[in-house]
């Protein structure tokens, strides 16, 4: 008996991509070796059971890390009948989702799924909250004077335009000159996809006028601003990073909310910033504009992601604020690896994105001043996102108190927080002394069920994604660069009872956090695991899939947007290789106020380091010498 030609080869592409399978997902892959049991390396990924206290549960992330052509050969086997279909599902289980299912199990009979984490407070608490704005807000913060270096921030520029040294027109030449250096081919690295330097122009000449006349809007006036190509900029592409959207969608006919208020207050948007196609990836890699986003402290690693372009511009003076989104860490984590800062609100305080509940837009600023400013401008209740009605405006008391933290508890989950590359951790707890030197006092605390958290959020965060972008991904995969083609592929597997079990699990999480924030104030963890990844040989052409590495990168990142917690990083130095640390202090509800307080007591402190990258742009800097 003779088989057909077509038989023989589809039983060649079987044998090819089982061999491909079992060198990939047996935890193999090019260029990596796993730890030997036993080993310390090992030791220190695996989760530790002790009986006697809560088990701290949470592993590596179980996939292939392939670059190049590899992930190239990887996704055709994934389209290939019957094997793409083992592929897809060993992958998903291998992930350990039914942890989800089996702490519903547990749960009380009453518990309802919660797909919107916004904060319920009394009618007290939104009267005490709504007179503090008046007080504390935005005007009030812009009158503090705060050390901003090692990079310029509003204060200076505030201070050149008062003095009448220089006006925000040329302020946004010399940005606009640095922005065309950063997107030619050129360039080291890549921060700007789009600008349009006469929109640019003609609101630096409102600001410029307004300046010469001494009413400017407030202290973001004459301030240039670069945003994250996922929301809507009046005249631009929301391309959410890909190739094809902005062909599709046109420009934006409106401003979103966000960018409105803060056009509002004399801000100046100059361009959008590069992301990691459709928001699904910490790393910051994007074939479609030029593929890694690298990191302008050492070019070699990754800035971060999904908001890489928006932290890899201010960190190199381009701008000192620019517009991030958060699903899963995209503000805080590249706000972390390329040491500036960044804060991602509570969820509702910034109301941009009603179609996601994990996502929030928020700031990343090169000072700690700018990005409290631009947070304050940002953030309010609007009519565009029922959910935000509830919350009440925002404020940062006691943002002044620089150098004491007395009265505030910190609560550190040790088994959570030593999940971390011995740099990292030894940079995080420098921090939390420092908090305990400035007044503060430091709780031991416990969180059980982590991994079964970090799992709902990973089911409700691919299910959003999946379903917003289902039309383009059913008409045609290879819309999309190869990474995100298996992440959605494999996340399509997830079923209707998963997205309701995730979030009956977000209902437990928000219920155990809010127990948690009756005995501490904040939560302090590392902003990451490790520091930058390095970017893998041969990603400029088809990515990079390394989602063991971004697993421990957005470790400590997940119950922010899970519980729709306020957290925000702050720079905390660099390790050896020179790349920055990122710490993280994670609050209650509508609390960012507090996390506040607790970043500028470190800031004044001396406990936050920050460095200036060796890619960086003088241009505004020169002009404010002259």
């Amino acid at each position: 008996m003779f088989l057909s030609g077509n038989a023989v080869l589809h039983i060649g592409v079987f044998a090819a991509g089982a061999g491909v399978y079992m060198l990939f997902i047996k935890e193999k892959s090019l260029g990596w070796k796993p730890p030997a049991k036993g080993s310390a390396a090992a030791g220190k990924e695996e989760c530790r059971e002790d009986g006697s206290k809560c088990v701290y549960d949470i592993c590596d992330l179980k996939a292939p890390h392939m670059v190049g052509w590899p992930l190239r050969i990887f996704s055709m086997l994934n389209y290939v009948p019957i094997l793409g279909e083992v592929l897809r599902m060993h992958l998903l289980t291998g992930q350990g989702f039914i942890k989800v299912r089996k702490l519903t199990l547990s749960m009380p009979g009453d518990t309802h799924p919660t797909l919107h984490p916004v904060a319920k407070l009394t009618q007290d608490t939104m009267d005490e909250h709504m007179e503090l704005s008046k007080a504390y807000g935005v005007d009030w913060v812009g009158g503090l004077h705060a050390q901003t270096k090692p990079h310029l921030g509003s204060l200076e520029l505030q201070q050149a335009y008062r003095a009448g040294r220089t006006t925000p027109t040329a302020v946004v030449e010399a940005t606009l000159a640095a922005i065309r250096d950063n997107m030619s081919r050129s360039a080291p690295f890549r921060a700007f996809t789009q600008c349009d330097e006469h929109d640019a122009r003609t609101q630096a000449a409102a600001s410029t006028r307004r300046w010469g006349a001494g009413k400017p809007l407030g202290p973001l006036d004459g301030v240039p601003v670069g945003v994250k190509e996922t929301v809507d900029v009046r005249g631009y592409f929301n391309n959410q990073g890909t190739g094809f959207l902005g062909e599709l969608t046109g420009r934006s006919q409106h401003d979103c909310v966000s960018i409105a208020r803060l056009k509002e207050a004399g801000a100046i948007v100059v361009g959008m910033t590069c992301m990691h196609e459709i928001g699904m990836g910490v790393s910051g890699c994007n074939v479609n504009d030029g593929g890694p986003h690298r990191n302008p402290h050492n070019l070699d690693y990754y800035a971060g992601g999904s908001s890489s372009g928006s932290a890899t511009a201010v960190a190199s003076g381009i701008v000192p604020i620019a517009v991030g989104a958060d699903g899963g860490g995209s503000i805080r984590i590249p706000a972390a690896l390329c040491g500036v800062w960044g804060i991602k609100p509570s969820f509702g305080r910034i109301p941009d994105r009603p179609d996601h509940t994990v996502a929030q837009c928020g700031p990343i600023a090169s000072t700690l001043r700018d990005t409290c400013l631009a947070y304050l401008v940002m953030s309010g209740p609007d009519a565009s996102m029922p959910a935000s009605l509830g919350l009440p405006p925002p404020h940062a008391i006691a943002f002044d108190q620089a150098l004491s933290l007395k009265g505030v508890k910190v609560g550190v989950y040790r088994d959570y927080f030593d999940h971390s590359s011995p740099e990292v951790r030894e940079a995080g707890w420098r921090m939390v002394r420092g908090i305990e030197a400035l007044g503060g006092e430091v709780r031991e605390i416990e969180i059980a069920n982590l991994d079964a958290m970090r799992l709902a959020h990973l089911i409700i965060i691919n299910s959003e994604v999946n379903t917003e972008l289902d039309r383009y991904y059913s008409a045609d995969p290879s819309l999309f660069q190869i990474d995100n083609q298996l992440i959605l592929s494999v996340s399509r597997q997830l079923s209707a009872r998963d997205y309701i079990s995730a979030l009956m699990v977000r209902t437990h999480a928000i219920q155990v956090m809010t127990r948690l924030f009756e005995t501490v104030d904040v939560i302090a963890l590392p902003t990451t695991g490790i520091t930058a990844p390095r970017v893998g040989k041969g990603a400029e052409l088809f990515g990079e899939s390394n989602l063991k590495a971004l697993g421990k990168v957005a470790r400590f990142s997940f119950l922010g947007n899970l519980c729709g917690l306020p957290g925000m990083s702050i720079p905390a130095g660099k390790d050896s290789e020179g790349l920055p640390i990122g710490f993280q202090v994670l609050g209650g509800h509508c609390r960012e106020d507090v996390i506040l307080r607790v970043a500028n007591a470190l800031d004044a402190g001396g406990f936050s380091v920050q460095s200036r990258p060796s890619n960086f742009y003088p241009n505004v800097e020169k002009l404010l010498k002259q």
